[in-house]
């Protein structure tokens, strides 16, 4: 045995006849709340990005002023070493080493 029964009314005729509490005033101010919250993230998003993009500009120049300060400490130290080896290769410098070995 099979019964089929076809009832034909509205969502707001159903939450009538069920007792339900009509809910759509609340659910509207739910919407605008979490649309109004979203606007803020969105905004606070937007300016968390701004911030972050001036952290990195600022940080690739602290990189770029640390690399210069580096490249000028090699070029320092590759003349100091080039000054050292032109002075122990000049033929004075042997004689001036073999007295300093003497002593």
């Amino acid at each position: 045995m099979q019964i089929r029964i076809e009832i034909d009314v509205k969502p707001e005729e159903l939450r009538r006849f069920l007792g339900l509490p009509d809910v759509a005033g609340l659910q509207e101010e739910v919407i605008q709340f979490l649309r109004d919250k979203v606007a803020d993230a969105r905004e606070a998003l937007a300016e968390a990005r701004k911030d972050l993009q001036e952290v990195k500009s600022d940080g690739d120049k602290v990189v770029e002023t640390g690399r210069m300060s580096v490249a000028r400490s090699i070029n320092k130290a590759q003349d100091e070493l080039v000054d050292i080896h032109t002075k122990v290769a000049s033929p004075d410098s042997e004689r001036k080493g073999a007295v300093m070995r003497n002593n």
